[in-house]
C-alpha cells in the first residue's frame, strides 16, 4: 500500500508542477503580448 500511495503522491506533484509552470508561463507570454 505504501509502495502504491508514494508513486502517486510523487504524479500528482509533477501534474501540479506542470500546471503551476504552464500557468506561470502563460502569464508570462500574456505580459509580453500586451507589452509588445
Amino acid at each position: 500500500m505504501t509502495d502504491r500511495k508514494k508513486p502517486n503522491n510523487v504524479r500528482t506533484g509533477l501534474l501540479l508542477g506542470l500546471v503551476a509552470l504552464g500557468f506561470f508561463v502563460g502569464i508570462f507570454i500574456n505580459r509580453l503580448l500586451v507589452h509588445g
